[in-house]
């Protein structure tokens, strides 16, 4: 939660941030942080955008009445939210000053279901970029074949949180061309933070740009040591992961995407592989001459993908079509994707068609019909009842 003070003094002095949410048990647990909230300075005349001051306070939300509201599906989600969380200023020791009202509400990524109705869930890649650097993902919204829907959501590295709990929304972290060497400024709360995601079992995916020297600020995360830079007329391995795909067993259809018309040249790193990391794809340089272009290894609990080339390069995405094939293969989703197009077939489509409901109760029915049997057991009842009473006079 990001929370905006603005002082209208000159006094400097030390907070708390509170925020209470009733739990499961009826009790009100309470979240708090310790803030130094700096008063206005001589000269900087007072405005509202010197005075702003934002800070961050890290929990989760207790999963009652279906967790928190969705604006997308309530209307008065904003009204319940401010009556479900309360949010407050207290002084130093405690002191409850003044509650800060919530001015946003929430959406929820993930589709609320129940028991008669299935929903997918959704993915969510944080992409983490600078400059002009900038995914193509939208294709995964007219696929079919994937199980999950795929979000992709980009910030810098700013925004980054400072605790690991401001991570536990995210599937994936993609970092294209951003200086890590941020999260490190000042304090490295945030850098921490996210080797402390990937050592939980978060996964992340580091691309290579042509400033390659700023990502050895990832430090013990990469799993390859970065030796420079190279560049090359040829789109491979990209072109070979982007192309469509034809059948369900992988067969590709060549030079239906725009990857052949790719001008070049293409910006990559040369790169050799830490013991126990795994090389996917090479980079054929020359004769003889290869490096990786895609290496995993495992960090903690997670996984640490490497990627040669920054994705989001303007070069590579001019080839704007099917890359939800190439992010499959990098993000290490197990799908069968198959990007719709003006080519696809019915005959395509309905391989990953909705198959009709089978009733397989009636085939059981004959084993459990009792008719027969229970007429049997109740005349030989009978039976015994008279003999007895006739015996027993």
């Amino acid at each position: 939660m990001v929370i905006d003070l603005r002082p209208d003094t000159s006094k400097s002095d030390q907070y708390q941030l509170w925020v209470k949410q009733e739990d499961l048990d009826r009790d009100h647990p309470i979240y708090t942080r310790n803030i130094s909230v700096t008063g206005i300075t001589e000269g900087s005349g007072g405005t509202a955008g010197q005075r702003q001051q934002k800070f961050r306070i890290y929990f989760k939300p207790q999963p009652t009445a279906d967790g928190l509201p969705d604006s997308r599906t309530d209307p008065n989600a904003l009204k319940t939210l401010q009556d479900l969380m309360q949010v407050s200023l207290c002084s130093s020791t405690g002191k409850w000053l003044s509650a800060l009202p919530i001015t946003s509400s929430v959406q929820d990524l993930d589709p609320k279901g129940n028991s008669y109705e299935f929903k997918r869930g959704n993915r969510l890649v944080l992409v983490v970029y600078g400059g002009s650097s900038s995914p193509i993902w939208q294709d995964y919204r007219q696929s079919l074949g994937i199980l999950e829907d795929v979000t992709f959501i980009s910030v810098q590295p700013s925004a980054l949180p400072e605790s690991v709990l401001g991570y536990d929304a995210i599937d994936s972290i993609l970092w294209l061309n951003a200086d890590p060497g941020e999260l490190k400024s000042g304090t490295d709360e945030k850098f921490r933070a996210l080797e402390s995601f990937v050592k939980r079992g978060g996964s992340i995916t580091i691309c290579t740009p042509a400033d390659w020297q700023k990502m050895l600020a990832f430090g013990a995360l990469l799993p390859v040591n970065l030796e420079g830079i190279d560049t090359t007329n040829d789109p491979e391995p990209l072109r070979a992961l982007g192309r469509t795909r034809y059948k369900q067993d992988g067969t590709v259809q060549p030079k239906d995407d725009g990857w052949d018309s790719l001008p070049g040249p293409f910006t990559m790193a040369r790169a050799t592989v830490k013991p126990g990391a795994v090389t996917e794809h090479w980079i054929e340089w020359k004769k003889n001459d290869q490096s990786p272009w895609l290496v995993r290894k495992p960090f903690g609990a997670g996984l640490v993908t490497w990627i040669a080339q920054d994705l989001g390069d303007p070069a590579v995405t001019k080839a704007r079509q099917n890359w939800p094939y190439i992010w499959d293969r990098v993000l290490d989703l197990p799908n069968l994707t198959r990007v719709l197009s003006n080519q696809t077939s019915d005959d395509q489509k309905a391989e990953f068609g909705n198959s009709q409901a089978v009733d397989v109760g009636y085939s059981l029915l004959s084993g459990m019909e009792l008719q027969s049997k229970s007429a049997w057991l109740i005349t030989l009842a009978v039976v015994f009842f008279i003999g007895y009473w006739l015996f027993a006079g």
